[in-house]
């Protein structure tokens, strides 16, 4: 129905001018519209409680109705397409194609969103599910096969005596009733099907064995032997559908003598070429068909599903009712482990290797290794290691380090009865040597200096009771989230150094020497230290020389927020040359991926828990192989886009901040490359305390006294009678001395007050402490009453103004009346000194800083503690302790807030309200939260449904988390972590120094990303290299001199199957990387980021913009990018040196003309009017003070 009465519907929203509220709203002719109001659309009306402009607005939506869909065709796979056509009766009436919405007194006109049949399927289903019901009970029976309609077996021969057909099997396609004979016949080839037979009254199970079917071996065309040899009367099958009991002949003709060796094959070899697996070597009597080992195996790998959990459900589909039936568990675990390991002897190339066997398998050869990390002779170009250091970085090899404390095993068989089949040949170190390592190291003891780092804190004290491993100890490479062959150990007790230190050692051995590394381990603070002295002390067989090695480093981008704030510049991703985008954490989404089986890995005996965990590991690894295709695509859009937007915004700041542009990047470029201690994105949070301060005043005022002893001496000789009554009462106290006196007055109040509001029900003992700090505090007011006498006096005139009833109040109530706390014309009078405002002040600054630095400090140590009591208090006890010391945190914040916000309140009254005279910004509770590099990293993110934006954005701004999204470059960090201003900086300098900071944290976020574009783009080439390196390697296994007859035709054919699928992989790749917008990506030139060419624009990939298409472009787009153009690059790079010496040749020309012209003028102020008049800049706090009372003293 067309709502505007005739016509075609308008194609676009419109607005009315009104600014209505819904609620006043009756029909459309009062909104001022043309159109009639439709009488078949229900509306809903549905007030919020939102306001706008001051005014409380309802929103009226329509209920959508179901909209016939028009099919041209039957659409493949689609179950309910043609319930519509079926059973029209779920439709309702069409009530037209456009609804109205009112909002905040707008109406606007929107499509109404169409509802299908397939969108409310169980509604459908709900009409017909008499029917679905039907057909089940229907093939319970014979159905339309019942005697009176079929007399004899249709299978039979003709010439045959018609038999009532009574057999049916339930695997088989066509399940027609048949006759003994018949059945046994069809199912020589699939003798572990399920036969039911018709009884008279029902179906029931019968086995093959029972009716007659004797399996025979050795003869693949199904024919009988001349020389049968009796099997096992009890074999047992386990198959997919159920535990079978077999009758089976074993081959003992000819047919079964080995064209290789001549002789008989032997009664397991003839079962395995059935492609039954059987359960022992010499007198097998259970075997596992390999269609059950290859189920159970994805099944694991991907659902995590244990074996006890399947067999169980095989025994339920051999019998659901609780007959018992023969125990073959431990007899399918055997095989299941045995399965699993030739699996990856063949997955590791060692059927096709005709020179050693497969004791001989080297250390790690079993291990699927990474194709996009770089490898000298694999997939590195010629040249790799003297490429110019503009591109160096790309071939920098990332390491990662980390313990997962959930792969544990109990302390269950050893070695000796349960060995590993595969020790060493694949993810973990060797064994032996380890133990022996562990054992020799056991009392070492591990030393931390930085705080909450549990890695420590539990390495000797771990819970072990019961366990022989409490963890695992392992190494990845975090770009690609892939374990390294020997690079995981067991852990005995903690994450000790001397187990990290052997699997590191043991890893290194498969990277080539040359490579710099980026080792990222979340302790590497303290692990870093000592480690080449602890590294010449490992086994011969691990031993290495780590100066031989250039590494970098590093702290996971998550982890590193529990560590100091030293650590957190010194080992920060963000800061270091080489690293891009890499967070380093990917080996904890490792840890999760196998924490689904840790719970059956914890029960296991230690050679099957690790043959086991190695082969899930396996699957992972394969799974990132040919996953990164997709990955690295995603992430190559998301990193040019970035680069573009962080490229952009860090040119406009440059060119706003030219002049001192090339100053800061210089720093941040020495501090990266080592060349400079100088750290240029650490905020300086140093200043001098109220401590500091008052010590200083004690001093000059102890100089002061004895230097003026005499002048006293004599002034007190002139004063006649009446000067002598004003005599103050307490001489001896300096001004400094009271001013502080009555800020710690002040402080004492404050803390009074809040303990007092933090108790709900006081005790008696509570009640007492708080009496005896009021009485102190009195005393302590009486004291400051009688020294304002001499230099507030006009505090004491006001105080004897005020009503009794403001008086008589408890001691943190009473107001101390400092100059803070006086209007203008009360300080300015005669009964107040001059010189006492001005002091304050400078007290003021003094507080200011000590509580902005104490506020920072409280945040950062409550950060620590939520996350050690997250990742390390467990039960009541050590939880109830870590909560205490978080409140007792809390308390601190709020008592630095309070200073703070009271000290900034005070040196703005003395400014009179001018808020261009304060130095210091205003403290909101928006403002108290981590710095921003904290938040950044941290990412946590809302669940912002629509609707919920504007509740998660006010989450944001109060500090509790940022709205989903949002990255770096959108925040507004809290200015709390600028903290440069030590009280005597003048506002200019500030401002300097946040600009400062921030230029060098855009311009590294700049770098990094460049540098994540560029590695995106070797690892995207060296992909396709190492497939096809892996495809000719694979090649070469087809034709082994050694192996002869059906041997080396299986061999063949498994090489060259190995070879096609890296070869599809490669070609998939290829395909998903031809696509217009990613073939621009990978050809994307980040340029340079000197800047001598920061001006010229920022460069750009013009079809970002530009939809995807369907990727039926097959043209290579890695042609001509299989080695880089060293001698073009380094062309490059000395044309960009020569124009940036031209550059800073023509800037110090600037300078100095300018500095010429300023002597000539005779001015000597900064750029940034770092200087006063007076030449007061570079004074600190007591230079300050002691000028001031100098000039006050004259």
């Amino acid at each position: 129905m067309n709502p505007m009465g005739s016509g075609q519907p308008p194609k676009k929203k419109f607005k009315t001018d009104l600014k209505n509220p819904a609620s006043h709203i009756t029909s459309y002719g009062d909104l001022g519209l043309s159109f009639t109001e439709p009488t078949d659309i229900l509306i809903i009306h549905h007030t919020s409680s939102s306001t706008y402009r001051g005014q409380d607005h309802k929103t009226t939506s329509i209920a959508p109705t179901l909209q016939e869909r028009v099919y041209t065709s039957i659409i493949p796979n689609e179950d309910w397409v043609d319930f519509e056509q079926e059973d029209p009766s779920w439709k309702t009436a069409d009530p037209g194609q456009f609804v109205f919405q009112v909002k905040n007194g707008r109406v606007s006109k929107v499509r109404r969103k169409k509802l299908f049949a397939s969108d409310r399927p169980m509604r459908t289903f709900v009409h017909h599910r008499d029917k679905y019901l039907e057909v089940l009970m229907c093939l319970k029976g014979r159905g339309d096969q019942t005697p009176e309609v079929v007399q004899s077996c249709p299978t039979c021969p003709p010439d045959r005596v018609p038999i009532l057909p009574t057999l049916r099997c339930l695997d088989c396609f066509h399940s027609s009733l048949v006759c003994q004979d018949c059945c046994i016949a069809s199912h020589r080839a699939n003798p572990l099907h399920h036969i039911q037979s018709w009884n008279g009254k029902f179906f029931e199970r019968v086995s093959l064995r029972r009716l007659g079917l004797v399996v025979q071996l050795g003869h693949l065309d199904g024919s009988e032997c001349d020389n049968p040899l009796r099997g096992p009367s009890k074999f047992m099958v386990v198959h997919t559908n159920g535990v079978h009991r077999v009758e089976l002949n074993y081959c003992g003709c000819t047919n079964s003598i080995s064209t290789l060796s001549g002789s008989q094959h032997q009664k397991w070899e003839q079962l395995m070429r059935a492609r039954w697996f059987p359960a022992t070597h010499t007198r097998p009597q259970t075997a596992c068909t390999f269609q059950m080992l290859q189920q159970f195996h994805i099944l694991t790998l991907c659902g995590k599903i244990t074996a006890f959990d399947y067999y169980r459900g095989i025994e339920r589909l051999t019998d659901n009712t609780g007959k018992k039936l023969p125990k073959r568990y431990p007899t399918c675990l055997r095989v299941i482990r045995q399965w699993r390991h030739l699996r990856m002897l063949r997955r590791g190339g060692r059927g096709n290797d005709g020179d050693r066997n497969i004791s001989q398998t080297r250390p790690g050869e079993l291990a699927v290794k990474c194709i996009a990390c770089p490898r000298p002779d694999v997939n590195l170009p010629q040249g790799w290691d003297t490429a110019p250091g503009e591109i160096a970085f790309i071939y920098t090899m990332f390491l990662s380090f980390d313990a997962c404390f959930r792969l544990k095993r109990k302390r269950i068989s050893n070695w000796k009865k349960d060995p590993s089949l595969q020790d060493g040949w694949a993810y973990f170190v060797e064994n032996g040597p380890y133990l022996d390592w562990c054992r020799r190291m056991e009392k070492q003891t591990e030393m931390c200096t930085c705080t909450g780092l549990a890695a420590l804190d539990h390495a000797n004290t771990k819970f072990n009771q019961g366990y022989d491993e409490t963890g695992k100890g392992g190494g990845t490479c975090p770009r690609h989230e892939m374990l390294w062959a020997n690079a995981m150990g067991a852990l005995r007790v903690g994450e000790r150094y001397a187990n990290m230190d052997y699997i590191m050692a043991s890893w290194l051995r498969h990277i080539h020497i040359f490579l710099v590394l980026i080792l990222c381990y979340d302790i590497v603070c303290q692990w870093s230290k000592k480690l080449i002295e602890r590294l010449k002390n490992l086994p011969p067989l691990v031993r290495l020389n780590v100066t031989l090695r250039i590494l970098y480093f590093v702290i996971p981008k998550l982890h590193i927020l529990g560590h100091l704030v030293s650590c957190q510049t010194k080992f920060s991703l963000n800061y270091t040359t080489g690293a891009g985008q890499t967070d380093a954490e990917g080996i904890e989404r490792i840890w999760s991926g196998l924490g689904g089986v840790a719970t059956s890995l914890k029960e296991m005996g230690p050679g099957s828990h690790h043959d086991t965990l190695e082969d899930h590991i396996g699957h992972w690894n394969w799974s990132k192989v040919h996953g990164l295709g997709q990955l690295l695509k995603k992430r190559l859009l998301n990193a040019v886009s970035e680069y573009q937007d962080q490229f952009e915004s860090w040119c406009d700041f440059s060119k706003k901040q030219a002049s001192n542009a090339m100053e800061w990047k210089q720093m941040v470029d020495d501090y990266e490359n080592q060349r400079s201690d100088f750290n240029p994105f650490e905020f300086p949070i140093n200043g001098k305390t109220l401590q500091t301060v008052r010590l200083d005043l004690a001093k000059e005022a102890q100089e002061k006294m004895l230097k003026e002893m005499r002048e006293e001496e004599r002034l007190e000789r002139l004063v006649d009678d009446d000067k002598e009554e004003d005599k103050l009462p307490d001489q001896d106290t300096s001004l400094g001395e009271f001013l502080y006196l009555g800020l710690e007055i002040e402080q004492q109040q404050r803390d009074l007050r809040q303990d007092i509001q933090a108790i709900r029900s006081p005790t008696n003992k509570q009640l007492i402490q708080i009496v005896d700090r009021r009485t102190k505090l009195g005393r302590q007011i009486t004291r400051f009453r009688t020294l304002q006498l001499g230099y507030t006096l006009v505090a004491l005139q006001i105080l004897s103004m005020l009503p009794t009833s403001q008086i008589q109040v408890h001691s943190e109530e009473i107001p101390l009346y400092l100059p803070s706390m006086l209007i203008s014309a009360q300080r300015r009078s005669e009964l107040c000194r001059s010189e006492v405002t001005e002091m304050e002040i400078q007290f003021r600054d003094a507080q200011l800083n000590e509580s902005l630095n104490l506020l920072r400090n409280s945040i950062l140590v409550k950060q620590r503690l939520l996350r050690y009591k997250k990742t390390n208090a467990r039960h009541q006890g050590p939880n109830t302790r870590s909560r205490t010391h978080i409140n007792r945190q809390d308390k601190k914040i709020q008592r630095a807030a309070a200073t703070y916000r009271a000290a900034w309140n005070a040196k703005l009254a003395l400014h009179d309200g001018k808020l261009e005279l304060m130095e210091w910004n205003k403290l909101l509770d928006e403002h108290i939260i981590g710095m921003e590099d904290l938040q950044v990293s941290q990412q946590k993110k809302v669940k912002a449904a629509k609707g919920k934006r504007a509740a998660a954005s006010s989450r944001a701004s109060r500090g509790e988390n940022p709205v989903e999204g949002a990255r770096e470059k959108h925040r507004k960090p809290s200015w709390i972590w600028y903290g440069v201003s030590d009280g005597e900086l003048g506002a200019d300098k500030y401002l300097y120094e946040g600009l400062r900071i921030e230029w060098c944290k855009s311009y590294a976020r700049v770098k990094r990303w460049r540098e994540e574009v560029m590695l995106l783009q070797e690892e995207m080439r060296r992909c396709l290299v190492t497939l096809e390196w892996e495809a000719v390697t694979w090649e070469k296994r087809a034709n082994i001199p050694n192996f002869d007859g059906e041997r080396l035709e299986g061999a063949g054919a498994y090489a060259h199957e190995q070879a096609h699928i890296r070869r599809d992989i490669a070609q998939r790749f290829t395909t998903l990387w031809s696509t217009e917008t990613v073939k621009a990506c990978r050809d994307f030139n980040p340029g340079s980021l000197e800047l001598t060419k920061l001006f010229r624009g920022v460069p750009e990939v013009k079809t970002m913009d530009v939809e995807e298409d369907s990727g039926d472009d097959t043209d290579d787009s890695m042609q001509g990018l299989e080695q880089l153009d060293v001698e073009k690059l380094s062309e490059e790079e000395e044309q960009d040196d020569q124009d940036e010496e031209e550059i800073e040749d023509e800037i110090e020309n600037d300078k100095e003309e300018g500095r010429l012209e300023e002597e000539a003028s005779g001015s000597d102020i900064s750029d940034y009017n770092m200087s006063d008049d007076d030449g007061k800049e570079n004074l600190t706090l007591k230079e300050m003070l002691l000028t001031l009372e100098e000039e006050n003293r004259l």
